[in-house]
């Protein structure tokens, strides 16, 4: 798999500007903020995956505006940094991942249903259980959407181009 070359900060820069126009983020006085419900949405497309209780804790560390729910994007910025090179948030390979995928797939398809997917996202005693939001974001990145099937050996490999 050839990866591209792209910094974590350029990564941020496009995803900025895609969430300007959605309107997660906004500007005030010549100042960006980020809705805290997209914070999470935000970190795993720079390819971090961090728990639930993870978020919450990043987010009084960028010094949630509990008035408008948002924080500054020059504290998600700094905290980000932090991120970056902190161990608890080291990203899988890609090779791990796959395995992973493998282990799920047991008939070896190549592929998982959307079914089985959220099946294992729910489940107790596998890892941190996904609410809702989080499935629903993971499946819209990950499924074809003609079939409904999230073949994983694509999904990695766009996952791994997209990385820096």
């Amino acid at each position: 798999m050839k990866q591209q070359n792209i910094s974590w900060s350029d990564r941020l820069k496009g995803l900025v500007e895609d969430f300007k126009a959605t309107g997660s983020i906004t500007e005030t006085n010549n100042e960006l903020y980020i809705d805290c419900k997209e914070v999470g949405t935000i970190i795993r497309a720079l390819a971090i995956y961090p728990t639930e209780d993870q978020i919450q804790a990043l987010l009084v560390q960028m010094n949630r505006d509990e008035n408008t729910n948002s924080v500054k994007f020059t504290d998600f910025y700094n905290c980000m940094t932090l991120v970056m090179t902190d161990e608890a948030f080291k990203r899988d390979d890609e090779e791990k991942i796959y395995k992973s995928f493998q282990a799920l797939d047991k008939d070896k398809k190549g592929y998982l249903t959307k079914e089985e997917l959220v099946k294992y996202m729910t489940m107790e005693g596998v890892g941190e259980p996904m609410n809702q939001e989080e499935i629903d974001e993971f499946i819209a990145a990950s499924i074809d959407p003609r079939e409904g099937k999230i073949y994983y050996e694509e999904y990695i490999y766009n996952l791994a181009s997209e990385n820096y």
